[in-house]
């Protein structure tokens, strides 16, 4: 093996597949990355036994057909301390890489590549195309209600669902407590897809998330087999294992009929939340929410000694209403909507909470109050 290639060229693939890669005593290979060729490619391969991560460059210099395994923070941190235009040497003797770049050599232990788990990629069947951008927002709307080590698997994930007949891609998750749902309609033009709906555990879909970008509109084609699915675009084969379980039922909980309808300003609801998030209590974190019918909103919260109060005039003259909430899963939502406004939907008997964003009709978030 022996091969230059730019430095910045090098660093910007090594973060990405770096960024999977965990401190695994029980098997340390899995803290190695693998530097293989293939055809005309350099290839860079990273695992966690749930994640696969294959980025594919041309922009090197050297033709080869072999193959080694490095650990990868130790090449990630050789790298970024190099100077960005340089060109890095790579050379492969005596089972030891070697680094060579400004008048420095740099010399690391390799391992054999057999032992380093690999995704199978038996039956994987092309069963849906994306374009990045789409993607990255319906994840960005969605993602933050995933729950965290819950005995409930499929709470720990993210679901995606395709329906064929109504054109309908969602992604949805939930903790129990509050669930975030967003669909897009794909244009009719768009060739027959297969129809599927599986669940991404949480780590997947927060790596999945850095890697794809806003900024660009380049296809994602996703691949389904019985234990994984694969994200793959011109440079980058993402692959997940998938959630064995079936997605609750969340329809059902949608409110289509409200009995109140609040519409209110959303930069000056989420700067007195932040005041109220401050001395809520520590554990439930709850702030309670008046709408006035005199049109005044009026933001509370508590912990065993402290308390925090305040008020603000906004457009309403119906019946007062009364919530608890837990401020945070109200921030979250809040954070992520960009409209001037937001609309608050309950029902008579305050079951539930549904927020929406009226320039937004394809995205819900759900909060359950409290009972505090």
């Amino acid at each position: 093996m022996k091969f230059s290639i730019k430095q910045k060229n090098f660093f910007k693939n090594l973060q990405k597949v770096n960024s999977i890669i965990i401190k695994n005593n029980v098997n340390p290979i899995l803290e190695n990355i693998i530097i293989k060729f293939k055809k005309n490619f350099l290839l860079l391969i990273s695992s966690s036994n749930d994640i696969e991560l294959i980025i594919k460059t041309k922009k090197f210099f050297g033709k080869c057909t072999s193959e080694i395994s490095v650990l990868g923070n130790k090449i990630f941190e050789i790298c970024k301390i190099l100077p960005k235009d340089s060109i890095l040497d790579i050379i492969l003797k005596n089972k030891k890489i070697l680094i060579k770049s400004d008048k420095s050599i740099f010399q690391l232990l390799t391992l054999k590549t057999k032992n380093f788990p690999r995704f199978k990629k038996d039956n994987l069947k092309k069963i849906f195309s994306i374009q990045s951008n789409i993607l990255k927002n319906m994840i960005d709307y969605t993602y933050f209600s995933i729950s965290n080590n819950d005995i409930r698997n499929y709470f720990n994930g993210l679901l995606l669902k395709f329906n064929n007949f109504n054109r309908i891609f969602c992604t949805t998750s939930t903790n129990g407590h509050r669930l975030s749902y967003y669909y897009t309609k794909i244009s009719t033009n768009v060739k027959k897809f297969l129809d599927f709906s599986i669940i991404i555990p949480r780590k997947s879909v927060l790596e999945l998330n850095k890697i794809i970008s806003f900024k660009t509109n380049k296809i994602i084609d996703i691949f389904l087999n019985e234990n994984s699915v694969s994200f793959k675009t011109e440079n980058i084969t993402f692959t997940s294992k998938i959630i064995h379980e079936k997605f609750p039922n969340f329809k059902k909980i949608f409110i289509k009929k409200p009995y109140f309808k609040i519409k209110i300003n959303r930069k000056k609801l989420k700067k007195y939340l932040s005041y109220a998030s401050i001395l809520s209590h520590q554990l439930t974190k709850g702030v309670y929410i008046k709408f006035k019918k005199n049109g005044i909103c009026v933001i509370k919260s508590h912990n065993q000694e402290e308390n925090v109060i305040s008020k603000f005039n906004f457009n309403y003259f119906k019946k007062t209403i009364k919530i608890s909430i837990n401020v945070n899963y109200l921030l979250n939502v809040i954070n992520i909507l960009k409209n001037k406004y937001i609309i608050f939907k309950l029902k008579k008997k305050n079951l539930q909470i549904q927020i929406e964003d009226p320039k937004i009709k394809e995205l819900k978030y759900i909060i359950m109050p409290l009972q505090i």
